[in-house]
């Protein structure tokens, strides 16, 4: 954790402890300096310190709301999901207009898969303060909650209010991107996407934005558009079949058969189960006049299962 302070804050925060040290050595019931100490504790990432420090001031003052809140925070930091959700609780039964206390056992229930109640605490803590700090960390969670379920309406309109908070979050454009991409609404999509990449959305979201992209370009009929995503999608991660098959798909229907078919074997090398990729295979080489070639790559799509290779093939009475 602290290499996310500069060294002039660390130097503060170890300051802190060491006055708050000698303040409790003098009044071992100091509550002040044990929750000062916890705090300083907690910026330096020593979340096991912090929370023993916040125990003794939950100790010498049971109704100190602050200390239960803080708590809970570096329960959460721990990975002690029902620490933390004990905490947050006793927040919000001591204080039931307190947003913070529901902003965070929300964001908690979330992680431990108590969706239904996650949602609840969650409008509940925007409802009461709209403008908390944790609001940002309100909406983003919400938006999870309502896209696991498929609510992706609900979803977009959640991850622009995160957007108007904090229009610098790749991670925000992009999952509004993945939202708007599921909801098929493609052009609002590619534009999430091209905002969260020109943000420096890490390179593993960087690599689904462009595949995504492409996806949603051949949707459109862009295909030239969705040959440059997936070739962006290859040069982050070459390994990628789907971003071959994709590629090869957008070269043939652009007339680029020679190209199409050079990328759909490159995808049958990295996945030699691929259907569409035998499917397209077939297509480029039919459209290459190979028609013994196409037959035999439209067969093997149709023994796995592929449904527009087995239309076709019913069609022409040919047997696979």
């Amino acid at each position: 954790m602290t290499q996310h302070l500069s060294k002039a804050d660390e130097a503060e925060y170890r300051l802190s402890i060491e006055f708050a040290t000698k303040a409790i050595e003098l009044a071992p019931t100091c509550e002040p300096a044990f929750f000062s100490r916890a705090s300083a504790h907690f910026m330096l990432g020593d979340y096991s310190a912090a929370i023993a420090d916040y125990s003794q001031t939950i100790q010498l003052n049971e109704a100190h709301i602050d200390a239960y809140l803080a708590r809970g925070g570096a329960k959460l930091a721990l990975g002690n999901y029902q620490g933390a959700l004990a905490d947050f609780s006793e927040v919000v039964s001591r204080d039931a207009k307190n947003p913070e206390g529901y902003n965070c056992r929300g964001t908690t229930n979330y992680l431990l898969g108590n969706y239904s109640e996650a949602l609840d605490d969650l409008v509940q803590g925007i409802r009461l303060d709209p403008q908390t700090g944790l609001t940002e960390l309100a909406y983003s969670s919400r938006s999870m909650i309502e896209y696991d379920h498929g609510n992706y309406a609900a979803a977009i309109a959640d991850l622009g209010e995160v957007i108007k908070l904090d229009p610098q979050n790749p991670d925000a454009y992009y999952s509004r991107g993945s939202a708007n991409y599921l909801a098929k609404n493609y052009d609002v999509a590619v534009k999430d996407f091209s905002k969260a990449i020109q943000l420096n959305l890490p390179n593993e979201k960087a690599y689904l934005a462009h595949l995504f992209s492409g996806t949603a370009q051949i949707g459109r009929g862009y295909y030239q558009s969705a040959v440059e995503h997936f070739s962006q999608a290859i040069e982050l991660q070459n390994d990628c079949a789907t971003a071959y098959t994709n590629r090869g798909i957008a070269q043939i229907e652009l007339g680029n058969y020679d190209d199409g078919l050079q990328d759909v074997i490159a995808a049958l090398r990295l996945d030699p189960q691929n259907a569409d990729a035998y499917f397209y295979a077939g297509k480029a080489y039919s459209l290459l006049k190979q028609e013994k070639k196409a037959v035999e790559q439209i067969k093997q799509a149709a023994r796995l299962e592929h449904k527009q290779a087995q239309a076709l093939l019913q069609k022409r009475r040919i047997a696979w």
